[in-house]
């Protein structure tokens, strides 16, 4: 189960988790990120990923909200939290390089990166 909203309750666990080596300020995901967080625990797990608030008047949360307003539908930021997982982003960024090669040998040209959200209705699935 990779939930934390079972029966257990959220706890600060004793470390942080360093995303040192996946910065990068040309990167479309992780120019964002922050070198160390605390990943996300509860009484009976420590997950592997780390969830960050993003303050509503900072760059990031001004890209986010560009793209929420440039739709048919207009919706407005209430909150932004960053989910960093490093796992999930390997993983991506080897499919990523396998489309970029796939298309050159295409002669299809190259691939965009589209920034997509996930929303939620409840604060408690935050």
């Amino acid at each position: 189960n990779d939930s934390i909203f079972d029966d257990a309750n959220g706890v600060l666990p004793p470390f942080k988790m360093d995303f040192r080596d996946l910065l990068d300020p040309a990167h479309p995901i992780t120019k964002w990120w922050d070198a160390a967080l605390f990943p996300m625990a509860c009484e009976h797990s420590v997950f592997r990923y780390a969830a960050q608030q993003v303050p509503l008047q900072s760059p990031e949360a001004q890209v986010v909200q560009t793209c929420m307003t440039s739709s048919e539908t207009q919706y407005e930021l209430k909150g932004l939290w960053r989910i960093q997982n490093a796992k999930l982003l390997r993983r991506w960024s080897t499919y990523y390089a396998e489309l970029q090669r796939d298309l050159r040998e295409d002669c299809a040209g190259a691939p965009e990166v589209r920034m997509v959200f996930h929303g939620c209705r409840e604060a408690k699935n935050v």
